[in-house]
């Protein structure tokens, strides 16, 4: 695959973009499901998984998003773990006991794209790294620093800072009787020994029961908890110590029985701007489809914008320019309409030839690591793959997506 370099520099100016609403995104305890909510309205939308089992235990459960494949890590109930589409549902990886693994419970996931490492935490507070990979390995692990008597119940990693959050909470506690829910914060080379701590703030006049899943984008400096029923936002400092978290999001679930196990941050996702076209000899591949492989996420070394479906053999160029995708312009040569932004110079790569069977449809793409740079949150990027077939001509569907963080 091709690669390119994204940098601040290739840009010149900020304008607002089209990008998909980033979100909180978890698994649910009863059906299960795959629960995304838009923090700001508090608006959810449920998709559902197959082959996972109800959560039997409180604190069981995990969920991790992982932008390099663009899926979603979770565990229900007892060693299990497995990855889903976001928006679909579809089994990405099926629920399986990862190799090595020495857990009965998973009580929290977290995912860190930038070393491919996922985090699961069980309930005898050991904090695992794994390869995350289908199907994944243990790499090592760790005893956290938690109180007598309290398990971890969330994990999340800060990808940009280098540090891991992992809430631990009183599970044994009756009705009315404080669960002494805490946050610890330690570094990534050192997870299991936090270098400071802070309690959580109520919701209203609502104290959170037991924490349920942790969730943090780098971008806005949030961590986001959850009880299961209730998730807050919490604005850390950008620098320095991030123990002094000011609340500044409450929302409820809203979903009857239906409980946050699990807790993660998911990003933008591109959106689909107009579609493909095909002439003459390229017309064998009428919709060559522009997608990509992962997220645009802060750090993440494996995204990939590409095309299928297109002519094998074809030349097939890449255009890409910083800004919202337009409503369209008509280009010289090719079929259909450019959606990419011409207000400033576009970074056009190629001529590639598309691979696959002579006289088939193939599939070319561009490697985009994301630099681990928080000036690049926000950013919007249009881009579009074009083709030739001799004299003939192809264009894909454009896509506008947004540099963000998970």
């Amino acid at each position: 695959m091709n690669t390119l370099t994204l940098s601040l520099a290739l840009f010149t100016a900020a304008v607002a973009g089209a990008q998909t609403t980033p979100g909180v995104i978890g698994v649910t305890s009863t059906a299960p499901l795959v629960v995304e909510q838009d923090p700001g309205t508090c608006a959810t939308s449920t998709c559902s998984p197959t082959g996972l089992s109800p959560r039997l235990l409180p604190y069981e459960g995990g969920t991790a998003y992982d932008a390099s494949a663009g899926g979603v890590w979770v565990a229900t109930s007892g060693p299990e773990i497995a990855q889903y589409d976001p928006d679909t549902c579809a089994t990405l990886c099926p629920p399986t006991v990862p190799a090595g693994a020495a857990w009965g419970h998973v009580t929290g996931l977290a995912t860190d794209e930038r070393s491919g490492t996922l985090y699961l935490s069980d309930e005898m507070n050991r904090i695992y790294t794994l390869d995350a990979a289908c199907p994944p390995a243990v790499t090592g692990g760790c005893l956290a620093a938690v109180p007598v008597g309290h398990l971890i119940g969330g994990l999340a990693v800060d990808d940009v800072r280098r540090r891991l959050f992992y809430s631990t909470s009183d599970f044994t506690t009756f009705p009315g009787m404080p669960p002494l829910n805490t946050i610890w914060v330690s570094t990534l080379g050192d997870y299991c020994s936090p270098f400071c701590s802070f309690s959580i703030p109520s919701c209203g006049p609502t104290s959170l029961g037991q924490i349920t899943g942790l969730g943090f984008d780098a971008c806005t400096s949030h961590l986001w908890v959850t009880d299961g029923t209730t998730t807050i936002g919490l604005l850390l400092p950008a620098t320095g110590m991030p123990c002094s978290p000011t609340l500044t999001h409450c929302c409820s679930l809203g979903l009857g029985a239906e409980e946050f196990g699990g807790l993660c941050f998911k990003p933008s996702r591109a959106t689909v701007f107009g579609t493909p076209c095909a002439t003459g000899t390229c017309a064998t591949c009428p919709t060559p489809m522009h997608l990509t492989f992962g997220d645009p996420t802060l750090g993440n070394p494996d995204f990939a914008v590409y095309v299928d479906g297109a002519p094998s053999g074809s030349a097939a160029y890449m255009m890409l320019n910083f800004g919202d995708c337009t409503s369209g312009l008509p280009v010289p040569v090719f079929c259909g309409a450019l959606h990419v932004p011409l207000s400033s110079p576009p970074i056009t790569v190629g001529p590639f030839p598309v691979s696959g069977f002579p006289g088939g449809c193939g599939a070319e793409g561009v490697l985009l690591p994301i630099p681990l740079d928080l000036g690049m949150c926000g950013l919007p990027v249009c881009s579009q793959w074009l083709g030739l077939c001799g004299t003939s001509s192809w264009m894909s569907n454009a896509l506008g997506w947004t540099v963000s963080s998970s």
